[in-house]
């Protein structure tokens, strides 16, 4: 009863096992998708990617008529925070690229399988035993990795019709958006990210046009092979906006990059709000503030109500914030 199937991981890299060119992995995972899709023709098959056209197009090409999905990974952040936040955009331009190439093949039941994202650029320690070698993989998470990851978020509402499967890695300690330490748990602006974009937003994905003032960035990254990205028109502000049809409820999504408060004017014309809505707010006092095991609850999510709404209103964003709208449809929130 497994349905999802990863052929591999990362075998496009020295650093793992069944390490090959992109010709010698297309044939073996030819092989392992007839076979597995011959016992049981409703799996799903997910092919490695390695967000290089020339191995991804040589994949698709191979066995793309077999597969379901094909993966990217992304790891980003420095310690700069518009170089953090900025990262989102290097992760949309990617992951558009992927999205061209299959486009390109005409493989439109291929989706992306974004299956390994997060910020890792700070703590990659080794402990070296007489029998054993232990890699510790402990991200400290500030306030701006928490804003990046509500900014993945964005994205992948925007590219919902490609990017249908994504995985943050990872969950507890090892990156974890989860930290602990005996009886003791730190949740980090990461976590409060996905709790508020899980919790806050709905299951329908709906087009929103968004009017920002906009910078260019030279920055790092850390993924393999590219040391550096350059972007220009990115954002101080970005946004989705969503409908849960089971609460009735309009969740609009929107992002402060700006390092000081700012107010939009959001414009719902046609929409029947109610004049009451609750505001879900993630912020915290500078980028790097984080929450850890003396003070867990530095950075958590806040809530306020709007009792004023109307279809064309201005909201005030909080400085470096991440917010969730939710209007009420039905007058039931």
């Amino acid at each position: 009863h497994v349905k999802y199937w990863g052929i591999g991981n990362e075998v496009y890299g020295p650093w793992q096992v069944g390490h090959c060119s992109a010709a010698e992995y297309a044939e073996r995972l030819r092989q392992y998708t007839q076979f597995m899709k011959g016992v049981d023709p409703s799996i799903k098959v997910i092919a490695v990617g390695a967000d290089n056209p020339d191995w991804d197009m040589t994949v698709l090409k191979h066995v793309g008529h077999l597969i379901d999905y094909i993966s990217i990974h992304q790891y980003h952040g420095c310690d700069d925070y518009f170089g953090t936040v900025a990262s989102v955009y290097y992760c949309e331009q990617r992951l558009k690229l992927l999205e061209g190439l299959i486009k390109h093949l005409r493989l439109d039941h291929v989706k992306i399988s974004f299956d390994e994202w997060n910020i890792w650029y700070k703590i990659s320690a080794e402990r070296k035993g007489a029998e054993k070698r232990i890699v510790l993989l402990e991200e400290p998470y500030a306030l701006k990795d928490g804003l990046f990851a509500a900014g993945i978020f964005a994205v992948m509402h925007r590219m919902a019709n490609t990017v249908q499967m994504a995985n943050l890695a990872q969950m507890v300690n090892a990156l974890g958006m989860i930290k602990t330490k005996g009886d003791e748990m730190v949740l980090t602006p990461i976590y409060h990210a996905f709790d508020l974009f899980v919790n806050h937003t709905g299951r329908t994905v709906l087009d929103m046009a968004i009017g920002s003032e906009t910078y260019e960035i030279s920055s790092k990254t850390f993924v393999e092979g590219r040391n550096s990205f350059k972007l220009s028109e990115v954002p101080y502000v970005d946004g989705s906006a969503t409908f849960n049809e089971d609460k009735n409820i309009l969740s609009v999504a929107l992002i402060n990059y700006y390092q000081k408060d700012v107010e939009v004017s959001l414009d719902l014309s046609g929409i029947e709000v109610q004049k009451r809505a609750v505001q879900h707010v993630l912020t915290g006092s500078a980028p790097d503030e984080m929450n850890d095991f003396e003070n867990p609850e530095r950075i958590k999510l806040g809530s306020k109500e709007l009792t004023s709404c109307s279809p064309e209103m201005t909201v005030k964003l909080d400085s470096m914030s991440a917010n969730v709208i939710e209007f009420s449809l039905d007058g039931k929130l």
